[in-house]
């Protein structure tokens, strides 16, 4: 019994440390999810009933696979024009993560900023229920999950309409890929030495052009962005523009151009307003570029050339 209670006064402490984070301008929801995809605690109202565990079994993947990738980051953002979700590692505790959802009214620096300051009162209060519970801490039965429900102080409304996402076949001949290659080129004289590692990939991962000959993390966070990307797209209809891992020294950074990723990490030593900058004016470019290949309706990428590895072999 005492057990049950102490868990139960622990939650409600990190319940209390949610709604205070909740309380800045633009931020709709706050949740403590284990790392299985059940949610722990919520601050904030949900939108309809099904959003509080797509979000929080969606973030679970999202984070499993960005551990898999590296797990030295510290926060992720994946950001669209009206719609934010951002996701912190707790210092210590792999068990559990936080996740916050916000709008285009945040103050974003001050949301991460207050989160941030926050996560060692978090990782406190988890520890001291890990010396008692073993996690996943909790599996719902029907009844349960309408406590949660109520808890969650869910509205029973409609979800947002259905967001679909379309996929075409890309083309790229050799003139093509020669261009592309061309503007990977002066992007890494523009970022200089801050550039740790670039590469123009398909939607699927598969690469076109990279500075880096490891192609299992390029498919890892082609998977992450697909699964982020969903994500906005189910919760508001919204097509997510940039994601982005902050690291203690650097940042990755992922945007579509069409039927191609954008990938990026730099070093922090770069400003994100001059970064914000010149990815725009790469991704216009690209654009430009990409008017010249054909697309068809499809789900698959293919690249028309005999010769393309080597080619590709040659241009780097």
């Amino acid at each position: 019994m005492m057990k049950m209670n102490t868990i139960s006064t622990l939650k409600l402490e990190l319940r209390a440390i949610c709604e205070e984070i909740q309380e800045t301008m633009g931020v709709e929801n706050v949740v403590i999810v284990e790392r299985n995809g059940y949610p722990l605690v919520s601050a904030g109202v949900w939108l309809s009933r099904d959003e509080i565990f797509e979000v929080s079994a969606s973030a679970a993947a999202i984070n499993a696979s960005i551990h898999q990738y590296n797990c030295d980051m510290r926060y992720a953002l994946f950001e669209g024009e009206s719609y934010k979700v951002s996701l912190f590692n707790i210092p210590e505790i792999n068990e559990f993560f936080l996740i916050m959802t916000m709008s285009s009214k945040v103050n974003l620096g001050a949301a991460i900023i207050k989160a941030t300051k926050r996560l060692g009162e978090i990782r406190d209060r988890l520890k001291e229920i890990l010396l008692t519970a073993t996690a996943p801490l909790i599996e719902y039965t029907k009844d349960e999950l309408r406590e949660i429900e109520k808890g969650f102080q869910v509205k029973y409304t409609s979800k947002s309409k259905n967001f679909d996402i379309y996929k075409s076949d890309l083309y790229l001949d050799e003139s093509t890929i020669h261009a592309l290659n061309k503007i990977v080129s002066n992007l890494k004289v523009s970022l200089g030495p801050v550039l740790k590692n670039i590469a123009l990939t398909t939607l699927g991962g598969f690469v076109i052009i990279s500075s880096s000959n490891e192609s299992y993390g390029s498919v890892l966070m082609s998977a992450v962005f697909d699964t982020a990307k969903k994500l906005l797209g189910t919760l508001r209809g919204v097509e997510m523009e940039q994601l982005m891992l902050v690291y203690p020294s650097d940042y990755f950074i992922m945007q579509s151009i069409n039927n191609i990723v954008l990938q990026l990490r730099v070093t922090k030593e770069i400003k994100l307003g001059l970064l914000r900058f010149i990815i725009n004016a790469t991704k216009k470019s690209v654009k430009e570029v990409l008017k010249r290949a054909i697309l068809q309706p499809s789900a698959s990428v293919k690249v028309l050339s005999a010769n393309v590895n080597a080619l590709l072999r040659d241009l780097l």
